[in-house]
């Protein structure tokens, strides 16, 4: 975005390209490393990367393209779904500030299995028990 929330074309058009030559390599069958950085593969052959699209309102939103090289009356051609990942986004964010403010307390926060055997121990239990985590789970 430009400064005052205007989009940036020439961004937009720079990832419409990373993708349109992301996808061509996919229907190519190209397996280069740089292809490889791309897009992740499935084990069917498919394509699995994360991009941002714009909604009519101009803000971008998180979503995971899945897309397969298929034959369509004999022409090469890609199958794609655009799957929506804001709420997945918004869990992994939550979960990563969760899993910092677990790492940095002072206090010991010590997770146990259904059979109260322990889990996690953070390293407020490290000081408070005296016992490293590995030494705790070994």
């Amino acid at each position: 975005m430009r400064p005052g929330g205007s989009p940036d074309l020439a961004d937009e058009r720079r990832r419409a390209a990373e993708h349109r030559e992301a996808l061509g390599d996919l229907v190519a069958g190209h397996r280069t490393a740089r292809a490889a950085q791309r897009i992740g593969r499935d084990h069917l052959g498919g394509a699995v990367f994360e991009s941002e699209q714009r909604k009519s309102s101009g803000a971008l939103f998180p979503v995971e393209v899945n897309a397969r090289p298929v034959t369509y009356m004999g022409k090469q051609a890609i199958i794609a779904t655009v799957r929506d990942i804001t709420r997945r986004k918004e869990d992994e964010e939550r979960q990563a500030k969760l899993a910092a403010v677990v790492a940095n307390t002072n206090d010991a926060i010590i997770t146990l299995d259904p059979g109260n055997r322990i889990t996690s121990w953070n390293k407020g239990a490290e000081r408070t028990y005296g016992y490293t985590e590995a030494e705790i789970l070994g």
